[in-house]
């Protein structure tokens, strides 16, 4: 329902804002604090517990790694990034085009036919968040092609 006198809209308006920016982890009127980009921000009055074989255990603090949920459950992220030494690169489904071989040749064709009917931009080669465009194939063929006329030599 409007307001009738534009001063109490505005107060109001003005009062939403600022329960909004308190809700949220960090943020003030300056800005984002130290608090919300580094530090876990455990919710005030909120006792931290974690589940153990079935049952609550009460925590004094954060362990290294653990986040925290808005009612104190402490949890840990299953997700670990790996680093370029842990990754095992050729279990990449393209990698068995790009290394010479049949496979490499079958796939130089299919970049060539898909180029000539000029829809190389609109394929892809795999199934959802794997896929990537024919065109990251072609540039792919093409950067290693040097490397593959020097096994060849």
């Amino acid at each position: 329902m409007p307001y009738k006198d534009k001063e109490k809209e505005r107060k109001g308006v003005t009062e939403r804002v600022r329960r909004y920016r308190d809700k949220q982890k960090g943020v003030t009127n300056e800005g984002v604090t130290e608090q919300g980009v580094t530090k876990v921000v455990i919710p005030g009055g909120a006792n931290l517990y974690w589940y153990k074989g079935g049952k609550r255990e009460e925590l004094s603090e954060v362990p290294e790694g653990y986040k925290v949920l808005s009612d104190g459950q402490v949890w840990k992220p299953m997700f670990k990034q790996k680093s370029v030494k842990e990754a095992d690169v050729f279990s990449d489904p393209i990698m068995k085009h790009i290394i010479p071989g049949k496979n490499r040749d079958k796939m130089e064709r299919i970049v060539k036919s898909l180029n000539e009917f000029r829809v190389l931009n609109h394929v892809f080669y795999g199934i959802g968040m794997n896929s990537i465009l024919m065109t990251l194939v072609e540039g792919l063929l093409d950067c290693t092609e040097s490397t593959r006329k020097g096994l060849k030599a």
